[in-house]
Formats: C-alpha cells, structure tokens, sequence
C-alpha cells in the first residue's frame, strides 16, 4: 500500500510541474501574440484569448463571427 501511495504522490507531483510549465507557456503566448493581445481587451475574456486565437486563428479566414461556429 505504501508504495501505492507513494506512486501517487509521485504522479501528483510531475502533474503539478506540469500544469505550471503549461500556465507559463500560455502566459508568453499572450504576451508575445498579438491576436491574443486584441482578445484579451474584450471584457470577460482573460485567459481564454489563447484558446480562441489557437481555434480560429487571427480570424482572416472567416468572412464573419458565424463562420467560427457553423
């Protein structure tokens, strides 16, 4: 039993360095990218411009906002 748990803790340790390697990750993209830049001047959206502009892009492939989600 102990070397379960043991291995659990070890599991939840590397998950946790991971998530922090990947917040850093994200946070450069939005400092570096300007599309996530824009994004990130709409009310509400934060941390999420770095999903959006990953998803759709700059948006110079779409004629309008539907085209995103049709």
């Amino acid at each position: 039993m102990r070397v379960l748990i043991l291995g659990l803790q070890q599991d939840w340790i590397w998950t946790d360095k991971r998530i922090g390697m990947t917040t850093s990750e994200i946070r450069y993209v939005n400092e570096v990218e300007a599309c996530c830049q824009r994004f990130m001047t709409i009310p509400g959206m934060g941390g999420i411009s770095t999903a959006v502009v990953a998803a759709v892009g700059a948006g110079e492939t779409y004629d309008r906002v539907n085209d995103w989600f049709g």
